[in-house]
């Protein structure tokens, strides 16, 4: 399907000569297949299941192709691309006969320059294209969050708008024909969100003040607001509203009140009490929900063990994926769309040995079509499978890790490799079993990759997340080098030949790795790395609240601790080569952090390499700067660890 697309675009001419080599016998792959970006990213079925539309690659952009399902050919019937600037983010239909696209874009006004988002209104032909809230006097900074449908009213939606720096939300319906709004509802401090009822009445405002996370109702008639919930950010006691259900009194939510980790359950706002659970796993938080595409039903709760897992609500929405599970038996798949009468569905199928597809199935005509795959580059037989491990803390806290060797090795014959320790940023975010192309590009180089979920990692319940709280460099350290210790004893790793790479707070960890255990480490790389605690925690109030930095430290009364566990102040002690990488663009962890932590290097004579990356940000979203990135890393670990031998 769409493979007219791939014709008419010069980067898909690149597709057939990686074709022609993945079935050559070469063992290594280029760097470039790894880094291909992905060729489509988003997916959405109409709620009468006949059009179907998804971003395409085009170039350096994304834009939109719409398929007319009830027409025999495989062609899509249009392919939208409304301006050279815009890179189309995300599509969602409002109705059957409109589509919605958002994009990011510039905005300037008085008080703020910096990217927005937009988002336009189009039909299914790509007839009546209209940016939406274009006539408002003043430009707002956000507007691409729908957050009603009004099936009651196919000509309206409802929009989250933010309109200055203060983040606070006010509601407005927008004319999906001819793009003007009409405010519902005015900004009101501190709600940045709000949520509407089946009937489409605003009805919940999630607001977050420096200190506490508050949940107010709001009375439809008098527009009073009350309190429903409030706890100390501190605290981390979740109570996420996720939807209403058919009775306007009585929402879904997702929380932890009954300790462990969060679950799912209806809330009466009347009675403000819990009604009862729907879902919870007793190891894990809830990760999503899957609603049906009108958003109106709830279908389904999606949780990660060791992979995504879904537990399905609606029997006949279990027998659809089971159906389809059994078409492509070894690959997740995660359902994104289902028809209101169930018919009809998108899916994205993949593994951590496939960059991933994504799928069409009908149920009454019982197909299943490929739409796209995320990368064409790679074959699944050429990549590697990350093996679920687990291993005890010092302390006894039990640690779970994935494994990632090169293909053919197996840790049963302690093949005794190069090793690279991986630990991953947030830090409160965590690793499973998914397609990871760092993790992949170093496999296929012949190295072993080790990632873990270290105390402080999210995912596990607030004791296990909280038990990181102002343990960088501490406890959640220690983590690591257990995990380290572990693939030596177990004969997997050379205790000769390890490297410790991270990202944000990973490259935190490994620059500590290089001050506090040298001994275990031949070298250290840090991409957009934090090196002073200090520092950062300032930035940190400034950017993500007083909350966000705590999970740090206090500024005030953990400051000699801080400065103990701070890279930047313990150069004299690093005892293996540094590879410092940083995109100078980076607003989350500022260059400076690694400007200041070469300079550190340099004045104790230690071997540093620095690298900036021209217009990066703090995530890695452009291919050149992947290519410079690897091609970087591969270099460094080549003349610290060497390549294996194993493959």
């Amino acid at each position: 399907m769409y493979e007219w697309v791939l014709q008419m675009r010069r980067f898909f001419v690149l597709v057939w000569v990686i074709f022609a080599w993945s079935h050559a016998q070469a063992q290594t792959i280029p760097i470039q297949y790894f880094t291909l970006p992905p060729q489509f990213i988003d997916i959405a079925l109409s709620p009468d299941g006949r059009h179907m539309a998804t971003l395409v690659l085009s170039e350096d952009r994304y834009i939109l192709a719409i398929k007319d399902l009830d027409t025999p050919s495989d062609e899509p019937s249009v392919l939208f691309d409304a301006d050279a600037s815009i890179s189309f983010e995300w599509i969602r239909w409002a109705s059957p006969d409109r589509l919605l696209a958002g994009f990011p874009q510039l905005v300037k006004t008085s008080g703020f320059t910096g990217i927005g988002t937009r988002m336009i209104a189009l039909g299914p032909e790509g007839q009546s294209a209209i940016l939406l809230g274009s006539s408002d006097k003043k430009p707002p900074i956000l507007f691409d969050e729908v957050i009603d449908h009004l099936p009651y009213e196919p000509n309206h939606i409802l929009v989250n708008v933010v309109n200055d720096r203060s983040g606070y939300a006010e509601v407005r319906k927008v004319h999906l024909y001819t793009g003007e709004t009409q405010q519902i509802i005015k900004a009101k401090k501190p709600i940045y969100r709000w949520m509407s009822d089946q009937n489409g009445q605003v009805r919940l405002g999630i607001g977050q003040t420096s200190t506490d996370r508050i949940i107010y109702i709001r009375d439809p008639l008098t527009e009073r607001l009350e309190t429903l919930w409030s706890s100390p950010l501190q605290k981390r006691k979740v109570f996420a509203p996720i939807a209403f259900t058919q009775d306007p009194n009585v929402i879904v939510v997702e929380s932890n009140h009954a300790g462990g980790p969060t679950a799912l359950y209806e809330y009466s706002l009347s009675q403000k009490r819990f009604l009862k659970r729907i879902f919870g796993n007793a190891r894990v938080d809830v990760s999503g929900v899957l609603m049906n595409n009108t958003g109106h039903r709830l279908l389904g709760v999606n949780y990660v063990l060791d992979r995504t897992e879904t537990h399905y609500l609606d029997p006949q929405t279990e027998k659809l994926a089971r159906t389809i599970k059994s078409s492509i038996p070894d690959s997740q798949i995660q359902l994104l769309d289902v028809t209101f009468d169930g018919q009809r569905a998108t899916l994205f199928a993949g593994s951590d040995t496939d960059p991933g597809r994504y799928y069409i199935f009908d149920n009454k005509a019982r197909w299943l079509k490929e739409v796209g795959a995320v990368n064409s580059a790679l074959r699944s037989d050429d990549l590697s499978p990350m093996i679920p491990v687990a291993y005890s803390a010092r302390d006894g806290l039990q640690i779970s890790g994935y494994l990632t060797l090169p293909k053919g090795v197996s840790q049963n014959t302690k093949p005794f490799l190069p090793t690279i320790i991986l630990p991953h940023g947030g830090p409160t975010a965590r690793d499973w079993q998914r397609y990871d192309y760092q993790v992949q590009f170093l496999v296929n180089r012949g190295y072993a990759v080790f990632q873990m979920n270290f105390r402080g990692s999210s995912g596990y319940g607030f004791d296990f997340e909280k038990a990181g709280y102002g343990q960088w460099g501490q406890a959640m350290q220690d983590d690591i080098t257990d995990g380290v210790y572990w693939l030596i004893n177990n004969g997997i790793s050379d205790p000769n030949r390890i490297c410790i790479y991270g990202a944000s707070y990973g490259g935190y960890a490994a620059l500590m790795g290089a001050v506090k255990t040298p001994d275990i480490f031949q070298c250290s790389v840090s991409l957009n790395g934090v090196s002073d605690l200090n520092q950062i925690v300032k930035y940190a109030k400034k950017s993500i609240g007083p909350f966000g930095a705590m999970h740090i430290g206090n500024e005030r009364a953990d400051r000699q601790s801080l400065r103990e566990f701070s890279p930047l102040n313990r150069a004299d002690d690093v005892g293996v080569p540094i590879l410092l990488v940083h995109g100078n663009y980076d607003r989350t962890v500022p260059i400076d952090q690694s400007i200041q932590m070469a300079n550190a290097l340099k004045d104790s004579q230690k071997p540093v390499r620095f690298v900036v990356l021209e217009g990066s940000g703090h995530s890695l979203r452009q291919r050149r700067h992947r290519n410079r990135f690897l091609t970087e890393l591969e270099m460094f670990l080549g003349e610290h660890i060497g390549p294996s031998t194993a493959q």
